[in-house]
């Protein structure tokens, strides 16, 4: 069984890979850098707590690797979100990763 210091390793390597991949701006590769990335989410979800003091030192250690690593992966999606806002502005998705409300039009045209 893996160790929650070793699970959180693995969940940060998963991460950087899915940060690599979100930098190439290609979705296949975001795609399969997110298998990985599940994988090591179901071995931390598995991992059983620290015993021993060394075992807690590491995991606070990983729980900080693994937080700048996922804040890292979130600043990297919004940029390519809003990029991609920028140059197709009827994105069918918000930066937020929700769908985008219709467009309106800007103004009414009346017939008398």
């Amino acid at each position: 069984m893996t160790t929650l210091p070793d699970a959180l390793t693995a969940v940060e390597t998963a991460l950087e890979g899915l940060s690599v991949a979100l930098c190439t701006g290609q979705p296949d590769v975001v795609l399969s850098a997110e298998e990985p990335l599940a994988d090591a989410v179901r071995r931390l979800i598995a991992a059983p707590p620290p015993e021993s003091a060394d075992d807690r030192a590491r995991a606070y250690e990983g729980i900080r690797a693994v937080r700048i690593a996922l804040l890292k992966c979130q600043l990297l999606g919004r940029s390519s979100a809003g990029l991609q806002q920028l140059m197709t502005p009827q994105s069918a998705y918000t930066p937020t990763g929700y769908g985008a409300p219709a467009a309106r039009p800007v103004s009414l045209e009346t017939r008398t």
